[in-house]
């Protein structure tokens, strides 16, 4: 699906021959969800083009927002704009299990496109969205905090989002979704992204933040997550 965001990078081709991305757990994990198109020819012998691949899903089946925090990639600098359609140009980011990144200088980049599925919380009706960065969760903000640039670049993506995606309704912290003992209830996205861009969607676009879809857990938003200390009053 193409989509126009102002200041955003479209390097979906960049990432198209891209299979997995690295764990910090173990083996490499598969970039593209189980059963799908797109992991299936991941999986075989032949040079990946992910452009081959079917898509997963309508834009209508979309219907939630999840929001992570990403330390596990390098942050150099990108290469040019002029290589977003190089298959052949590679960089960390394009790894990454997610459909946009969003970097700490405001930049957003595309690297997977929405209709396809990811091996994430995500799942069928979901998309992922990476903030760049570590960001902590003790009761004051302490340490790095998420730049006025990135919450300004995460807001506006949301709002393009909800325009491009009609059934959108639900946004949510990761921890909130996430399968059990993965240990990212108060810490994923933190609240520096949850409060500044999260609660932002549910008090400007109307998104539902309390009750997922059906389709996933609910486990509760830590008051971590939603500690009111961490409000930058970005808008």
């Amino acid at each position: 699906m193409n989509i126009y965001v102002p200041g955003m990078r479209d390097r979906r081709t960049a990432a198209a021959d891209e299979t997995h991305a690295p764990s910090a757990g173990g083996g490499p994990r598969p970039i593209y969800g189980r059963g799908t198109s797109a992991r299936r020819m991941s999986e075989s012998r032949r040079a990946f083009d992910v452009r081959r691949a079917s898509f997963n899903r309508a834009p209508t089946d979309i219907n939630t927002v999840i929001l992570h925090q990403i330390t596990a990639f390098h942050p150099a600098q990108l290469p040019g704009e002029a290589t977003d359609g190089d298959i052949h140009s590679d960089h960390s980011l394009d790894h990454v299990i997610a459909h946009f990144v969003v970097r700490a200088t405001g930049e957003i980049i595309y690297t997977h496109d929405v209709q396809f599925i990811l091996n994430s919380v995500s799942g069928r009706h979901g998309v992922d969205i990476e903030f760049e960065g570590g960001y902590g969760h003790q009761a004051t903000p302490q340490g790095t905090r998420l730049s006025r640039q990135a919450i300004l670049a995460g807001q506006r993506l949301l709002r393009w989002l909800d325009a491009y995606l009609p059934n959108l309704r639900y946004i949510h912290p990761h921890g909130q979704i996430q399968g059990r003992g993965r240990g990212k209830h108060d810490s994923c996205p933190g609240p520096d992204v949850w409060v500044n861009v999260g609660q932002w969607a549910v008090a400007n676009l109307g998104l539902i933040s309390d009750r997922p879809h059906h389709s996933y857990p609910n486990h509760g938003i830590s008051p971590a997550q939603s500690n009111p200390n961490y409000d930058q009053h970005v808008s």
